[in-house]
């Protein structure tokens, strides 16, 4: 019965453990998050190459207080934002009640890489840059 009562505490603290890495990871990627982010590239059949005309504007203004202003594929958005607990997808709930996903792929502290599904169900890799 001891070994039973070890397993269980030993389990329960790892758990714990686990939850307060990934809540450290949210609270990291957040901050990373909130800047003025600026297209600087797309990735097409695996190739990183500046962005098309239809791109070239292209912007994310996150704001620290979860609002977001974005200009994808030439059409500007506001609303709000969140992250899920795992830290891979951000969730846009448009003003006009519409939401969008972004998959994140890839931050650092200059860098955002997402994967944006348009109306159209295609996949779009931007990269996104600040200074």
């Amino acid at each position: 019965m001891k070994k039973y009562a070890l397993l269980v505490s030993v389990l329960f603290i790892s758990i714990i453990s686990a939850n307060a890495v990934k809540a450290q990871g949210a609270v990291d990627i957040n901050t990373q998050l909130c800047h003025n982010w600026t297209i600087t590239s797309v990735v097409i059949d695996g190739a990183e190459i500046l962005a098309p005309v239809l791109n070239v504007n292209d912007k994310l203004n996150i704001g620290t207080d979860n609002s977001i202003d974005m200009i994808i594929n030439g059409v500007g958005f506001a609303g709000t934002w969140s992250i899920n607990n795992t830290g891979v997808w951000m969730t846009i709930i448009l003003s006009e009640s519409t939401a969008m996903r972004l998959k994140i792929m890839e931050i650092t502290d200059t860098k955002l890489k997402v994967d944006y599904v348009g109306d159209d169900n295609l996949h779009t890799i931007l990269v996104f840059g600040h200074l």
